[in-house]
């Protein structure tokens, strides 16, 4: 029997295989940062403040449509927008995001290294990953298709409420975690 203080040959084991997985993505990493494009981001008068702004107008489609369609799933602008306009308009949201995921990739490359160990960062994909989840949860919902063939003044059932609620809070903390990177980076 091992005395106090010993390791067993798998716990060991078990150590080295989770240091060699963060040692090749750290690695990844490092790499990302050191190359060219990497070096470009960070050292090119232009390629950052681009970046950005690129990424500041798909974040003002994604959330800006999102936040007009969980307003109306919540009952707001019934008069003005019928539920049949809500679903044409998250295709804006979509190429939103994936004008964010082209823009946020180049911003990460700036910096890989230091981001990876940043909770604001972490934060903010958690939030983005969980805000797409929730459009996507929300868009498949059998209330979500019944609800485009209704009048104008409907709003939406208690388990799409509960999602819109949820979209507005995750893309909230998402929007705020981002800003937070910049002052602790």
């Amino acid at each position: 029997m091992a005395g106090r203080g010993t390791r067993s040959a798998r716990a060991a084991q078990r150590d080295n295989e989770k240091n060699w997985q963060g040692d090749y993505f750290m690695g990844l990493f490092q790499w990302i940062y050191d190359s060219g494009f990497g070096q470009y981001m960070r050292e090119s008068l232009w390629g950052y403040p681009i970046a950005l702004t690129v990424h500041s107008i798909g974040m003002g489609l994604l959330v800006g449509v999102l936040v007009v369609v969980d307003l109306r799933i919540l009952g707001l602008f019934r008069s003005r927008m019928p539920f049949q306009v809500v679903k044409p308009i998250i295709a804006v949201a979509i190429f939103g995001f994936i004008i964010n995921l082209i823009s946020g990739c180049f911003l990460f490359v700036s910096d890989a290294v230091n981001y990876v160990h940043n909770a604001p960062f972490l934060i903010k994909i958690a939030g983005v990953v969980a805000g797409m989840v929730v459009l996507g949860l929300m868009v498949k919902t059998p209330e979500f298709k019944r609800i485009q063939t209704v009048q104008a003044g409907a709003v939406g059932g208690v388990n799409l409420r509960t999602l819109a609620w949820a979209s507005l809070f995750i893309w909230a903390t998402s929007i705020t975690a981002g800003r937070l990177i910049g002052y602790t980076i």
